[in-house]
């Protein structure tokens, strides 16, 4: 697909009040847990019955694998992004139920009951002990003490109009799907904004932290692509590329061509022009970039461009010349601090540095090695604060 879509998703923390409810709920149902592994077998069939539907639907129309396609290449960019600010690769869900628990345990221990049993009482606090002795415990105290931290450093270089800014961006790209896409990947519109603020505090960091040289430039000017505009025109079988290049030889307009042949819904009513995108793009096929970039300004592809998605007519609608390196050198910054973003090498010494500077106390002595990742083994002391 020819749209450039970005989107860091993360799935929205439960709050520990409804965990706490559910705790007292199944002590007070012992039939409950029984009755609940009927019901999620049932749901599991449920959803294997929809999958089928849907990929029955997928297969009944060239449109729909299109749209699919954009779906699986959009969800890894946002499961990227996820796992990028999560620094390590465990499963969501595990995190998810993890936090859960730290949050009701944090917010509450002591020796009130979480559950009885016909065995015996379970306590706060020795839910708190075996809770803390996992990873993922560890984990997520650890994530919480990095966003505690990265807050109260860069809270205030992240305005809500910062954030406002690239939620309108993900919401215009979506459209009418914006509420149902969010729906289907388990996200609410406050859980979107909370990812988004948290990425643009990490990205702060690395700003702040990441110097770049003079070199660097040099280095990344080397590969720089001013950012292009095009217009195409998607289609299914090769035989109707080659057409639609035979009335465009023959002086037919390419926006009405685009209207007429594209499968491309969100484009084919533009006149078939995309957002603008350099050679930094990661969503965009890389032969349909490596065409598109050879085109002079108002020329068109004279052969389909096979992509992944079908076959694609090119025209370059505006290619601004490349120039000085000075006149880029903010440009230049932003895409070295991008890559930044997504190395984790890089990442580990901006975290490390921002936690040097966060006054960091492990209270716990069971959990004073929580952030040796970054500290070594300084992290069950108190580092000064700059």
């Amino acid at each position: 697909m020819a749209k450039n879509k970005r989107h860091p998703w993360l799935k929205g923390i439960v709050g520990s009040w409804v965990g706490w409810q559910t705790v007292k709920y199944v002590s007070q149902h012992p039939h409950f847990l029984r009755d609940l592994k009927h019901s999620v077998k049932n749901y599991a069939q449920a959803i294997s019955d929809f999958g089928d539907a849907l990929q029955s639907l997928r297969l009944n129309t060239a449109q729909m694998k299109v749209e699919i396609k954009k779906s699986e290449k959009t969800f890894n960019e946002i499961q990227q992004s996820v796992d990028r600010f999560q620094y390590k690769l465990e499963p969501r869900m595990a995190k998810i139920s993890a936090s859960i628990a730290m949050a009701f345990t944090l917010a509450a221990c002591g020796s009130k009951t979480v559950a009885t049993t016909s065995g015996g009482k379970i306590t706060q606090d020795e839910y708190y002990s075996s809770l803390k002795d996992t990873s993922n415990g560890k984990q997520v105290l650890q994530e919480m003490i990095v966003n505690k931290v990265l807050e109260k450093q860069y809270g205030d270089k992240v305005t809500k109009k910062v954030v406002d800014k690239q939620y309108n961006a993900y919401k215009d790209q979506y459209g009418s799907s914006f509420k149902d896409i969010l729906a289907s990947n388990g996200m609410t519109e406050a859980s979107l904004r909370k990812q988004i603020r948290s990425n643009a505090l990490l990205k702060e960091a690395v700003k702040d932290n990441d110097k770049i040289s003079s070199s660097d430039l040099k280095k990344e000017w080397k590969s720089y692509q001013p950012k292009v505009t095009v217009a195409q025109i998607l289609v299914s079988k090769k035989s109707t590329a080659e057409d639609v290049i035979k009335q465009l030889n023959d002086g037919k307009d390419f926006a009405k061509l685009a209207k007429k042949y594209s499968t491309d819904s969100s484009s084919k009513n533009k006149g078939g022009k995309i957002a603008p995108f350099d050679d930094t793009n990661t969503t965009l096929d890389s032969d349909f970039k490596d065409a598109a970039f050879k085109l002079d300004e108002g020329k068109y592809t004279t052969k389909p461009v096979k992509t992944q998605y079908g076959y694609q007519v090119i025209k370059m609608l505006d290619k601004p010349a490349k120039g000085k390196m000075s006149d880029h050198t903010k440009e230049l910054k932003e895409r070295i601090w991008n890559k930044d973003m997504s190395d984790a090498p890089t990442l580990r010494k901006v975290i490390t540095k921002v936690l040097k500077k966060g006054n960091v106390t492990i209270k716990d002595k069971d959990l004073k090695n929580v952030l040796d990742e970054y500290l070594g083994n300084s992290s069950s002391s108190s580092t000064s604060s700059k």
